[in-house]
């Protein structure tokens, strides 16, 4: 087997376990996921040349799980923002309530 079917079969076993785990999967796991695939299609890319109709195929149809991976992507991508959202009120309201204020001053909340 030539060296460029090795990546794509490593390709190939790295994104099937992925989907098989893919709602389990916590945020690290994808990134480093990312990262090795990354990896193996640059190297896949430098051999382009090399690429017969059967590797295409095998490579098409690994691009048929990107929807997959992506959705979990934007899942952990909205909850980032959400947790940076919440987090930007709760210092907002924390400024509101430890501003500085003279020792013998009052503070009156009122409630609408």
């Amino acid at each position: 087997m030539s060296t460029l079917g090795k990546y794509i079969n490593e390709l190939e076993l790295l994104t099937a376990e992925i989907v098989r785990s893919i709602d389990q999967i916590e945020y690290e796991q994808l990134a480093a996921f990312s990262e090795q695939r990354e990896q193996l299609v640059f190297s896949i890319e430098s051999q382009r040349g090399l690429l017969t109709t059967e590797y295409k195929l095998r490579l098409r149809k690994l691009s048929e799980f990107d929807k997959i991976i992506l959705s979990k992507m934007e899942y952990f991508r909205q909850n980032a923002s959400d947790w940076l959202e919440k987090q930007g009120t709760i210092k907002v309201q924390k400024n509101a309530y430890t501003s500085q204020y003279a020792a013998n001053s009052l503070f009156f909340d009122q409630k609408n």
